[in-house]
């Protein structure tokens, strides 16, 4: 792995004279405007981020860096270990790929410093440990404990206190945070939906927000996960194809029940919706029946870890476990997460037209005998939740 840093970054930005007027510096009292980027502004970033981008295109379509990435003003990407080039400036050999960054730099006039470019196996990105032999992604202890100390100050609460406000900054400090621990442990994406939902809207940096219920619940159950995990991913092909699974499910779901066929064993299942659930939401239900097909594959017999195909014809569903954002008072995907993460497994949740998911749709319904219509070997079962999921689902 190689690592490349631009020199001073965010100050090769020209600014607009009449934005300068607001970046006024006075240095022994004498006044003066400053015409580049300031670090630490709210739009900074963006500014540094929107050429960064122009940038790393040109890299990787014209000078065909490949597999290159980028966060902020560090560029960072793969090279094999006895591939070299001679780099003149630094009168040093550098991982070949690195090489063809530095010169795209040197040709745009971007600067940069020798002891900003580093190369190595494994190599510190962003914080995280890239091991690019054993595959791995790894969150250093002490950060991990970091991150688990900061959700626990979001969430606490005493008996003489109710609970816990926030600056919209912190919010917003500690979303970034977990969106970066993200990069190791991804399956945690869903304790962000309430946090975000919270947020959305505000634009007052120092305004107070109080913690709600959803928000500490959805942070409670992050950090849980974080002080269960050791802090390494190992990275696994997630391109594979819908072809290549281990069991394939159709779900559907009515206002009646919900039904879920496995067609590789003729076998259907059915059920009814939970009574205490929300009423009247279709689309609830859909999800709903996705997380059922899902545990349903624990008790089957597919390796472990192995891939799982469900498919179902409504979009939202497929958008939500894509996704893994729901609305804060419908997340079930938290139970579905603890799921994939203690078995590995990977799921993919595909869209079907309604008119292929006949089978399943006949099982929501509980007509058997249309559902043996369209599969004459068709075999049923009653499918009912266990006590563990449904308060997983806090059902």
């Amino acid at each position: 792995m190689f690592k490349s840093d631009v020199a001073e970054a965010y100050r090769h930005m020209p600014m607009s004279f009449y934005w300068s007027i607001k970046q006024v510096n006075t240095i022994d009292g004498e006044r003066s405007l400053d015409l580049c980027n300031a670090f630490g502004g709210r739009g900074a970033q963006a500014i540094w981020i929107a050429f960064m981008a122009l940038v790393i295109w040109i890299a990787k379509y014209i000078r065909l860096i490949h597999l290159l990435l980028a966060y902020s003003d560090n560029a960072f990407g793969p090279n094999m270990a006895s591939d070299f080039t001679f780099y003149p400036p630094y009168k040093n050999s550098l991982p070949t790929n690195q090489v063809k960054f530095l010169v795209l730099l040197d040709d745009l006039g971007i600067p940069h410093s020798e002891k900003k470019q580093i190369s190595g196996a494994p190599l510190v990105i962003i914080g995280i440990k890239v091991d690019p032999n054993r595959m791995t992604l790894t969150l250093p202890t002490e950060s991990r404990l970091d991150l688990i100390d900061k959700i626990s100050r979001f969430c606490e609460t005493t008996k003489n206190k109710k609970g816990s406000k926030f600056s919209l900054r912190e919010w917003q400090g500690l979303g970034g945070h977990l969106n970066w621990s993200f990069n190791v442990f991804p399956l945690l994406k869903p304790c962000t939906c309430a946090l975000y939902a919270k947020i959305a809207g505000k634009d007052a940096p120092n305004a107070a927000i109080w913690v709600n219920n959803n928000v500490r619940d959805e942070l409670l159950w992050a950090r849980a996960r974080l002080m269960r995990e050791s802090g390494v991913r190992l990275v696994r092909s997630v391109d594979w194809q819908v072809p290549s699974a281990d069991i394939t499910i159709y779900c559907d779901a009515s206002l009646e029940g919900f039904g879920f066929y496995i067609p590789a064993n003729h076998t259907g299942f059915y059920g009814d919706i939970p009574s205490n659930t929300p009423k009247n939401l279709i689309f609830f239900y859909e999800a709903l029946c996705v997380i059922f097909a899902l545990y349903h594959t624990a008790s089957s017999s597919i390796p472990c870890p192995g891939r799982i195909v469900i498919y179902t014809d409504s979009e939202n569903s497929v958008n939500i476990f894509s996704s893994l954002h729901a609305l804060p008072q419908y997340n079930i995907l938290l139970a579905a997460c603890d799921f994939l993460m203690d078995t590995m497994h990977q799921l993919r949740v595909v869209h079907v037209p309604g008119r292929d998911n006949s089978v399943a749709d006949a099982l929501s319904r509980k007509l058997f005998r249309l559902a043996n219509r369209w599969d004459p070997r068709l075999t049923t079962k009653h499918f009912i939740p266990p006590d563990s999921l449904l308060g997983a689902l806090h059902l």
